[in-house]
């Protein structure tokens, strides 16, 4: 959600009306965050050659003036002062205990958010970062887990169904920090369609949404950035595999815990701003500082390793034995992660495309033709014979990496081996039978 601009500093927004700006950050010289104090409103929490000072300017900007009514509506959550926090082990077990007052999880799922929660206040260190997702039921709890987990991440912004789209965007790109979205409000409207192509876009840094905008008497398009951590939460899974894959995602249940309060108290939100101003000191000491690194988990499947590397450099920041609890813990759920989503995709329609094509290869020596794998999936699942015909096994197989040719059987169906091992890995697929073409 930040911007370099030319002379090496990260300013947001890109475009400052009135010199006014929501975050200043050059590195090794000074960073500027904005906090809302009761008495002065917006100003700028300035951290310079090691100490902390507020003014109402830094440089020759200002604070951006249109955020407070955000801040003192609730939309967004600012700190209102950079906290003492200990060490980091310390600030780690606030948030956990935190999470667990007020949201009914279990301990390796504690372990994951709270490391979630830190990586949100350093977010702009990464390339790319993973979604936050619950999925259930209506009262499941998936939106206390957004409310508990997302009031402590770094500058968090709800989404309401009643935004325009136009403020939905420069909100995001003004603010930077967590965009908090109850999906369930967004559908069948344009404003869903908005959220969808933010989701799209917005885990890696470089890929802004662009809209056409009028300048003028003309219209030209306009980059908005959108890249950032987000807490979301719906009844089912996104349709679209790439989204679902940026996502750690955690189904929650009605919990039967007594001592969860069922509404939230003022103290949440008091504690919940003790967090943010901890947090607050904790990002201004160790933006310049920490060292982002490749750390691979030969285990787990590479977009899996991808999102939660994040959050495995905030556990490399803690000291033993928290350190190695925290990434035991956090790998442990990637791996749940990896065999749920291997499941769902071997229960799959393409999973039955591509195990159809894998059988029929090694039974023959001709390419299967889309008619033939239309009629061998038929064979296993008949639900599907009354859409799956050979065009349609034509357009998903070529989706996978596929190529079809037309012949006098129909259109044939080839596969560069490397790529088939790579899909049946991704579907669960069984490599023993060896297609004999695919030449």
């Amino acid at each position: 959600m930040s911007n370099i601009d030319a002379i090496g500093s990260e300013v947001r927004p890109s475009h400052h009306p009135n010199n006014e700006i929501s975050f200043l950050w050059k590195p090794g010289l000074l960073i500027a965050e904005l906090v809302c104090q009761p008495d002065k409103g917006l100003v700028f929490a300035i951290r310079e050659a090691g100490n902390t000072r507020y003014e109402d300017r830094v440089e020759s900007f200002k604070p951006l003036s249109w955020l407070e009514p955000l801040v003192r509506a609730g939309v967004l959550k600012l700190p209102d002062k950079a906290e003492l926090y200990g060490s980091i082990d310390e600030l780690a077990r606030t948030i956990r205990d935190f999470i667990h007052r007020y949201f009914d999880c279990a301990p390796e799922f504690e372990s994951v958010a709270t490391l979630y929660v830190l990586h949100t206040w350093l977010y702009e260190l990464f390339g790319a970062v993973p979604y936050l997702r619950f999925l259930g039921i209506a009262g499941s709890g998936k939106t206390r887990g957004t409310q508990t987990i997302g009031g402590a991440c770094y500058r968090p912004m709800v989404i309401g169904g009643t935004s325009s789209t136009a403020s939905v965007f420069r909100q995001i790109e003004a603010t930077g920090g967590t965009l908090l979205v109850d999906e369930a409000d967004f559908n069948d409207s344009k404003i869903g369609s908005e959220i969808g192509r933010i989701l799209n876009n917005g885990y890696q840094r470089g890929l802004p949404v662009m809209r056409t905008e009028k300048l003028g008497d003309d219209w030209v398009p306009r980059p908005y950035t959108v890249f950032g951590p987000k807490v979301i939460n719906g009844r089912q899974r996104f349709r679209d595999d790439a989204t679902e894959s940026r996502c750690l995602v955690h189904s929650p249940h009605q919990t039967g815990r007594a001592d969860i309060p069922r509404q939230l108290p003022a103290t949440f939100h008091a504690e919940a701003l003790d967090i943010r101003n901890q947090a607050l000191t904790w990002r201004l000491e160790k933006l310049d500082v920490i060292q982002p690194q490749e750390i691979l988990v030969p285990e787990l499947r590479p977009r899996t390793n991808e999102i939660i590397m994040p959050l495995l450099v905030v556990a490399e920041q803690f000291h033993e034995p928290e350190r190695q609890r925290y990434r035991e813990e956090l790998i442990a759920y990637a791996k749940g992660l990896d065999e749920e989503s291997a499941q769902i995709g071997r229960d799959s329609v393409e999973a039955m495309l591509v195990n159809a094509y894998v059988v029929l290869c090694s039974k023959g020596r001709s390419r299967p033709t889309c008619g033939d794998v239309a009629a061998a999936v038929h064979g296993e699942d008949d639900s599907v014979r009354r859409w799956l015909n050979p065009r349609k096994v034509s357009e998903l197989l070529r989706d996978l990496g596929f190529t079809t040719q037309h012949s006098k059987r129909g259109a044939e169906i080839d596969i560069d081996p490397q790529r088939l091992a790579v899909v049946c890995s991704r579907y669960g697929v069984s490599t023993a039978l060896q297609p004999a073409m695919t030449k």
